[in-house]
């Protein structure tokens, strides 16, 4: 077994590990559960939406392709377009929004493009692996915040 680097090493167990074992285990005692796991999806996906992209993928070749790194320019648009809208956000589509596998990643990336090794990070608590295991592999310092429902889950500065 290869050595790990010492921020690899700093990771906690991954909690949707033990969580999908302990599911197994109830399972296998015949108990009913209800899966507060991942958050992924417990219905189909729309048949409009899987229509459209059976279409797209059909009928229009250029999207056979790697886009571009930032995302494709209209959605970028798009987004920008959105945030105005729903939160009256100006963002530039150019500079400020860009495509994501996922916001986990994002939030992980963020964090290796923002901190050097030892910044402190305030995370919140309870939170998603990812917002503390992207400080940890940036090198950063975790500072738990406990999120409350007395103050409406905001940190207590």
């Amino acid at each position: 077994m290869p050595d790990f680097s010492d921020r690899l090493n700093r990771l906690p167990p991954y909690l949707f590990t033990r969580i999908t074992q302990l599911k197994k285990e109830a399972y296998a005692k015949k108990l009913d559960v209800i899966d507060l796991g991942m958050g992924n999806p417990d219905q189909p996906t729309p048949s409009g939406v899987v229509d459209r992209l059976c279409d797209t993928v059909k009928n229009h070749p250029s999207t056979h392709r790697y886009p571009q790194a930032k995302g494709i320019p209209k959605f970028r648009k798009t987004v920008a377009s959105w945030m105005g809208k729903r939160f009256g956000v100006s963002l530039d589509p150019e500079r400020e929004v860009t495509a994501l596998i996922g916001s986990k990643e994002g939030i992980a990336h963020l964090a290796m493009a923002v901190l050097n090794p030892g910044d402190g990070v305030l995370v919140g608590d309870p939170a998603y692996p990812a917002h503390f295991n992207g400080v940890i592999l940036a090198g950063g310092e975790v500072h738990s915040i406990p999120l409350k429902p007395e103050n409406d889950f905001l940190p207590e500065l």
